[in-house]
């Protein structure tokens, strides 16, 4: 949060493996207590929120694309650490994972850590599987900024879930 450098990572631009190299946890660098480009957005003033992503490139390009409040898990999912982290910056979270099943999973799990830490959350739902990046290419910061307007809460985002989960045209449905 200070700026300084904690360790390094890398990302693989083609589909080789790992996809992530991090720096090895240790007495400076721990994964789960840390966020990738808090120390740009904690300079926002005000920070009303923060734009929680997958990834390095994702921050990247909403940086470049003028949303400062990215930031991105390194390369784990949320921790409840790093949501008590956030929480001391800003009291609401959009969530702006992929749109893929990977995404979605994590989008879930996110929202009850991000909840139990006293953010307020709220997910933007990307169409076609696309990811922030690709929103911001194929679509421009406008759109984006239109998709954090219609962002759902916690409760309407589980809610629309279970709505494509279950038949709520039949009593078995609804029951469920």
């Amino acid at each position: 949060t200070r700026g300084m450098v904690l360790g390094f990572g890398g990302r693989v631009m083609d589909d080789s493996m790992p996809k992530y190299l991090n720096s090895s946890d240790g007495p400076t660098f721990n994964k789960s207590f840390n966020l990738f480009g808090l120390n740009l957005a904690a300079k926002v003033r005000p920070l009303e929120f923060l734009i929680l992503v997958e990834g390095y490139m994702d921050v990247i390009a909403l940086h470049q694309y003028g949303f400062p409040q990215a930031v991105a898990t390194l390369g784990t999912s949320l921790t409840p650490g790093q949501a008590k982290l956030m929480r001391r910056f800003a009291s609401e979270v959009y969530i702006a994972y992929d749109g893929d099943e990977a995404g979605q999973k994590a989008t879930m799990r996110a929202l009850d850590i991000l909840n139990e830490a006293g953010c307020r959350a709220r997910v933007i739902r990307f169409p076609e599987n696309l990811d922030p990046d690709d929103i911001l290419k194929q679509y421009g910061p406008e759109y984006l900024k239109k998709l954090l307007d219609k962002s759902l809460s916690l409760l309407d985002y589980k809610l629309s879930k279970l709505r494509e989960k279950y038949d709520l045209n039949s009593t078995e449905g609804k029951v469920d």
